[in-house]
């Protein structure tokens, strides 16, 4: 099916771009006066760190390509206010608020990444389809470590869930979890014993890196139980509270990550996996 891609990013040569620019008011608008004689259109929209403003251009962008288009699917690799998804002292759900706004605007479809919470699925109303990436990595780590002795390490419960749901037992690679409780605004591990000599290899597995805050610990306790190379694979690279610094001070040898959302600041240790892989196989596979 013949279509045209667009991306919110200038960086991505081969796909076409969504000019927003602002009034003196620093309010948006899009210039672009182009006919497409395609009917179908697909849709990649890159969060930068500034996500308010974000759904702001979304929002434009998604009105234009409405306009333009009788056909429209989407791809937001990470999904605005994930993980606001439980009501807390009765303040409001947000990202129940962005599903309505999205679920009115009438797409065909919407992809993204890892979703942090299956309770978001729900919101969507079955128009939200989540993808699994965790595949990509384990083949990526195979070609870059000796899996005799390669441990994976999951900050919590709920990272080794995930990799069972992927029926990721078939590449035969060792495995655990740590035993993580959150006891207000701190985490605590019970201690987890993973001394074992033939491991050489210590990687992390994480959906996103926010604060790093169960990042560092993890790595402490690998490290503290005598794996010395720690490396990490995650999905968002979400970064707040002077990260890079932390990340530069850590143990961890290198950290591999999806660019889904756009990166403000580099680091040598970091080593970000360009989404263009993963956006071809979607384009064969659901469309």
């Amino acid at each position: 099916m013949k279509k045209v891609i667009f991306i919110n990013s200038k960086k991505y040569k081969n796909f076409k771009n969504i000019n927003i620019q602002s009034f003196n008011d620093n309010e948006y608008y899009i210039k672009n006066n182009k006919k497409y004689y395609i009917k179908n259109s697909f849709y990649i929209h890159l969060i930068n760190n500034n996500i308010n403003i974000s759904i702001i251009k979304f929002l434009l962008s998604i009105d234009f390509l409405k306009r333009k288009f009788d056909k429209l699917i989407l791809f937001i690799p990470y999904l605005w206010y994930s993980r606001q998804d439980k009501i807390k002292d009765k303040s409001c759900v947000f990202s129940k608020i962005i599903a309505k706004i999205i679920i009115a605007l009438k797409i065909n479809n919407i992809f993204t990444f890892e979703i942090h919470s299956k309770h978001i699925l729900n919101m969507y109303k079955g128009l939200l389809i989540n993808i699994s990436v965790f595949h990509f990595f384990f083949k990526y780590i195979k070609s870059l470590f000796p899996i005799n002795k390669t441990l994976i390490i999951f900050p919590d419960k709920g990272g080794i869930n995930r990799f069972k749901n992927n029926s990721l037992n078939k590449y035969k690679i060792n495995y655990i979890y740590l035993n993580k409780k959150r006891i207000k605004n701190s985490i605590y591990y019970k201690n987890k014993n993973i001394k074992n000599k033939k491991y050489k290899y210590g990687i992390i597995f994480d959906d996103i890196i926010d604060t790093g805050i169960t990042l560092f610990k993890s790595t402490n306790i690998i490290f503290n139980n005598g794996i010395k190379n720690i490396y990490v694979f995650a999905v968002h690279p979400v970064f707040s509270s002077n990260i890079f610094k932390k990340i530069n001070n850590s143990k961890i040898k290198k950290m591999y990550i999806f660019n889904t959302i756009k990166p403000n600041q580099y680091n040598k240790k970091i080593k970000f996996i360009n989404l263009l892989k993963i956006y071809k196989n979607l384009f064969n596979e659901y469309i």
